[in-house]
């Protein structure tokens, strides 16, 4: 009788640590504002469209792509962000921006919605587009590319 107290005890302990240590992560994480400097270096970087490095980013348009799959048809809308390594490559990507975005249109149709929707999914998409789009730049490269908006229906 004395044990079965003693463990109840010991779980309902272990039971409100756990709860209070995400109460606590929730408040400090969600709640708390975010660091004003960090805030204003993150919106100097999206407004000047350059990051670290003399890195560039791009933006590209968003994208509607049918996906593979063949008992429902599902599409891709995503919006992407390159990372470029300088300025020329910026300017080199704004000449071809038709054949990067017919790049893009050439690969995400093939895939299928279980594939896209998982993390390794998304990351190998992104590795994919990288390494086939690296293939037409002469002055530099894509560095990362983001997915700014990535919604499969």
């Amino acid at each position: 009788m004395r044990s079965n107290l003693l463990i109840s005890i010991v779980i309902t302990f272990a039971s409100l640590t756990v709860i209070m240590g995400g109460c606590f992560y929730v408040l400090w994480s969600k709640v708390m504002p975010p660091d004003p400097q960090t805030e204003n270096k993150q919106k100097k970087i999206i407004q000047s469209g350059k990051l670290g490095e003399n890195r560039v980013i791009f933006p590209l348009e968003s994208i509607v792509v049918n996906l593979a799959d063949i008992d429902d048809q599902k599409y891709l809308r995503m919006s992407i962000v390159l990372e470029l390594t300088n300025e020329d490559t910026k300017k080199e990507a704004s000449s071809r921006l038709p054949l990067i975005r017919d790049i893009i249109f050439k690969i995400v149709p093939h895939k299928m919605s279980k594939d896209l929707i998982t993390l390794s999914g998304r990351i190998s998409l992104c590795e994919e587009i990288m390494d086939n789009l690296n293939l037409i730049f002469k002055s530099g490269s894509i560095t990362n590319i983001y997915f700014t908006e990535y919604i499969i229906q």
